[in-house]
C-alpha cells in the first residue's frame, strides 16, 4: 500500500480524456461527478441545519 503507487482522481481523469480528445467520455464522467458532488451537497444539508449554524 505504502509503495508510492499513483492514485488517479476524478478530474485527472477527465483532463486526460480531453487531452486525448474523448469528449463524450469526458462530459459523460464530468456530468456523473456533477451529481455525486450534488447528492452529497443535498445529504449534508439534510443533517445539517445551516440556519441553526450561522
Amino acid at each position: 500500500m505504502m509503495g508510492g503507487g499513483q492514485a488517479a482522481s476524478v478530474g485527472k481523469m477527465i483532463q486526460t480524456q480531453i487531452g486525448s480528445l474523448q469528449y463524450p467520455l469526458a462530459a459523460a464522467n464530468a456530468v456523473i461527478l456533477l451529481l455525486v458532488t450534488l447528492l452529497l451537497v443535498m445529504a449534508i444539508l439534510r443533517v445539517v441545519d445551516i440556519r441553526k449554524e450561522l
